[in-house]
């Protein structure tokens, strides 16, 4: 494989507005965790997928590999509260502290 094939292979394809797939997204997020794809090569893409969309498929298969890229952690037990990422979404601030004085214990950064 040569240097950054995955990224140019998932550029051009995303260019062409056609689907990248599965297995070229996941050579992607390996090579790009291992630093063998440059920042400017990953801009690429993202500007490439901007302009022409993401696929269902295509947004699950990089959501996955990039969990599988790194560590994963688990807080069994733990009470959270995902926010909807709305800017003023603050029910969390008052929602959490009631849960821990109830005994349950919060994962919460």
């Amino acid at each position: 494989m040569s240097f950054g094939s995955a990224a140019l292979d998932a550029i051009e394809t995303k260019r062409r507005g056609r689907e990248v797939s599965e297995s070229v997204i996941r050579e992607l997020v390996e090579d790009y965790t291992a630093d063998e794809v440059p920042d400017y090569q990953m801009s690429a893409l993202l500007m490439a997928i901007c302009i022409q969309g993401i696929e269902h498929r295509e947004t699950l298969a990089l959501t996955e590999a990039m969990a599988d890229s790194g560590k994963r952690y688990s807080f069994i037990h733990c009470v959270d509260k995902r926010s909807t990422g709305r800017v003023g979404d603050k029910i969390f601030l008052t929602s959490l502290p009631v849960v821990a004085a109830c005994g349950a214990p919060v994962a919460k950064l």
